[in-house]
């Protein structure tokens, strides 16, 4: 089986959280020629995702201790007020109104655009429009996967997964010579090579690729060994020994310690799971290596359940922005023209219609929650806006907060204790998705590639976009035609006694990023690609999107630190009602997933409405 790179976390918004108090001033709709200029998806010549602004109010509170007060007076009223216009708070608002259709509803965000991760990034190639995703990307296991709610959603919005098999051209690459590859980083291995094909587990054929590795032939040897004739490390265990160790050793370890891979086979495998987990090696288990697919467990004698795969094709140019979009299309009147799932993709969206105080749907964008309490007649939000010192006081009957659960402990003054301890678990992964828009693939076409694994580079996964066509828009046909480049960087350190270490550490580092720096780093791994074609990328590359989430992927159980049963109850207390404020978002459920944030929703709107 190739290297596991394939599924893609979700992510709902972070809006909570920030430093700043005072009067409670009405908030101010932006004036038409403000609103009429504003289009956050094509702003790519800036740092996308958790940028500065974003997160400038939320730190304050979170990371320097400044302190806030709520306003007196309340200058705005509704019924519910929604913290996060994420896919999980998006659908929370269209539940309750779908159940309460005069509702006045305010949904509130921190960030420059509605969808959270789900983010849309739109390119121009000479008056054609190029779709990349910055974030969430695919529709997981629909059939599967999905509860019969979250089933019910997707057909509420005119979903029908079904028509991907037509719409992904699921032999596209195929057709054009292309495979899954290695790009190994000169830094690291000695030299920058690519090598088209990937080993597989079990396949004699890995030998073939293995050999062209630029790596010393102790390793090239071990390594094959693992891939085609992994031995029972572990002999000598019975069962029990067996499936303790399975759980409690990292698949780091074991291939150090245990299968005493050499320096540079072990650099090749390190980042194997960052892609899929956010996490490297150090924090994976035998038993989730076994499970995924990975090299050298698979004759330790280790009982597991086997998982039934969906085609990881469910998927929209701008991944599951378009989610986001049907959803906003549904709340505010007149903001898109059209009805279906394929005329989303290329509607034109008036942002000037998110907040107009005459809908009874209003999304604000750019506005951190600081205060979320229980008051006499519901609750009271105070958020903060750009341009101004003072808060904003908002109040409602009821309030869901589909934001990041971390801040959420730091902005609700009534949350006990241990809540608050359980709200805090959910550490999420620092991130980067980029994209670059070059004139063709041929340099790709060249090197035999489509998508490559890099071990030890910055981006860890950098793959022509996925190739699907929908309603009006059209992928590329051939290598000669403008496509996008997407590529990942998974930003958590290797270091650290637990995730949520491993990520405060990562998060750090890339916290102080700018676009630029990120920008840099995109270019030099690109550009080292493109010289092992024989081309060069200046002469291709049109544009670039950046995309930087300090705060990417909801934590998702990892069994080397958490058990199920302490997952279930540290998620019973993080969805535990506050009076009238209740808790939505993948992060309560420990799952990064649309699925699960979907099914949060659920519950939340449930409980508003008992």
């Amino acid at each position: 089986m190739p290297l596991h790179l394939t599924r893609r976390r979700f992510l709902k918004s972070t809006a909570a959280v920030g430093a700043f108090a005072f009067a409670s001033p009405v908030y101010r709709v932006l004036a038409a020629e403000e609103a009429a200029a504003y289009y956050p998806p094509a702003l790519i010549r800036a740092l996308m995702g958790d940028n500065d602004g974003s997160q400038a109010a939320a730190h304050g509170l979170a990371l320097r201790g400044q302190s806030v007060t709520l306003p007196e007076k309340a200058g705005e009223q509704y019924d519910l007020i929604v913290i996060g216009a994420g896919l999980s708070g998006l659908t929370a608002a269209y539940l309750y109104r779908k159940s309460r259709p005069k509702a006045k509803i305010l949904i509130l965000d921190a960030h420059q655009d509605f969808g959270g991760h789900a983010t849309r990034n739109e390119f121009n190639a000479n008056g054609k429009l190029i779709l990349g995703y910055g974030g969430s990307e695919s529709i997981d296991s629909p059939k599967t996967g999905y509860s019969r709610q979250a089933k019910q959603l997707l057909r509420d919005l005119g979903i029908d997964y079904t028509k991907f098999n037509r719409y992904f051209d699921q032999t596209l690459y195929q057709k054009w010579g292309l495979k899954e590859g290695v790009f190994f980083d000169e830094a690291t291995f000695g030299k920058n090579a690519v090598v088209a094909g990937q080993p597989e587990i079990g396949n004699a054929k890995a030998a073939a690729v293995i050999a062209q590795f630029p790596m010393p032939e102790d390793a090239r040897a071990a390594l094959t060994a693992l891939y085609t004739k992994p031995a029972d490390y572990w002999q000598g265990k019975n069962k029990r020994e067996r499936a303790e160790l399975a759980h409690s050793t990292s698949y780091y370890d074991f291939l150090k310690n245990t299968a005493k891979l050499p320096e540079s086979a072990l650099n090749y495998l390190t980042q194997i799971s960052s892609e899929y987990w956010g996490i490297s090696i150090h924090a994976i288990s035998v038993y989730s290596a076994l499970e995924d697919g990975y090299p050298g467990v698979q004759n330790l004698q280790i009982s597991h359940t086997a998982h039934t795969e969906e085609p990881y094709i469910y998927h929209f140019p701008d991944g599951n922005a378009s989610i986001a979009r049907l959803l906003v299309r549904k709340l505010i009147p007149g903001i898109a023209a059209g009805h279906t799932m394929e005329d989303i993709v290329t509607a034109q969206f008036d942002y000037g219609k998110l907040d107009l105080p005459a809908n009874n749907v209003r999304i604000r964008l750019n506005s951190t929650a600081l205060i979320v309490q229980n008051t006499a007649n519901g609750v009271a939000v105070a958020y903060k806006t750009p341009g101004s010192q003072d808060l904003a006081r908002a109040d409602a009957a009821k309030c869901i907060f589909a934001g990041h659960s971390a801040l959420a402990a730091k902005i609700m003054p009534e949350m006990p204790e241990a809540q608050k301890t359980a709200e805090l678990s959910n550490s999420r992964t620092p991130m980067v998705y980029a994209n670059a828009l070059v004139k063709n693939a041929r340099a790709f076409k060249k090197l035999g590639v489509h998508r490559l694994y890099s071990p030890a580079a910055f981006f860890c996964d950098v793959k022509l976009d996925d190739p699907v066509s929908i309603g009006d828009y059209q992928f590329a046909k051939t290598p000669d035609e403008p496509i996008v480049i997407h590529m990942a960087h998974i930003a958590t350190a290797t270091e650290g006694k637990t995730p949520q270490e491993m990520y405060k550490k990562g998060r750090g580092k890339l916290a102080g990023m700018s676009f630029d720096a990120i920008k840099e780093e995109m270019l030099k791994q690109l550009r080292a690609i493109y010289a092992l074609a024989g081309e060069n990328l200046d002469d291709d590359l049109l544009d670039v999107s950046i995309n930087r989430w300090s705060h990417g992927y909801s934590y998702e159980r990892l069994d080397l630190f958490n058990t199920e049963r302490n997952a279930a109850d540290t998620t019973a207390k993080m969805q535990k009602r506050l009076g009238n404020i209740l808790m939505s978002g993948s992060d309560v459920a420990w799952k990064p997933y649309v699925q699960d944030a979907i099914d949060q929703a659920y519950r939340a709107v449930k409980e508003a409405l008992a």
